[in-house]
């Protein structure tokens, strides 16, 4: 799964989790509602990803609605996108300093990408026992 639609589904995860606190979902909630903001200002309120991740948010569970998010986003180049990219970013963040064990092991291992930005450039590292291979790094 890539990292998108695996932030995404901890979100949604992290909503409904006993463990995290009400401080922490707030947080998570408001970090969650920006990557909406940013994607519906950079692909359009109606855009077929848009659509798709309100249909994950009524069945979390179901495979093929995480499915079809995960195909919106490589349709919609959204994990090319740096504002986006930057939004996700931000929600991984939140979710680490916020979720539970549940989250974090979901964050760590959902699809091995993992999205991180820092000063410098973008960096690319190759991880060899991950599914997808490729961590981002900018």
């Amino acid at each position: 799964m890539d990292p998108i639609t695996t932030t995404i589904l901890a979100a949604l995860v992290a909503g409904v989790t006993a463990g995290v606190t009400e401080v922490g979902k707030k947080a998570i909630v408001d970090a969650y509602e920006g990557v909406k903001k940013v994607i519906k200002t950079k692909l359009g309120e109606g855009s077929e990803l848009l659509k798709a991740i309100m249909g994950l948010e009524a069945k979390p569970e179901s495979d093929g609605r995480k499915a079809i998010v995960e195909e919106e986003v490589a349709a919609a180049k959204a994990d090319q996108d740096a504002d986006i990219l930057a939004a996700v970013t931000l929600l991984q963040k939140t979710l680490a300093a916020h979720g539970d064990e549940r989250i974090q092991k979901m964050l760590r291992s959902e699809g091995g990408e993992q999205i991180m930005r820092g000063r410098g450039g973008l960096q690319e590292q190759w991880m060899s026992d991950s599914p997808k291979g490729k961590q981002v790094q900018e």
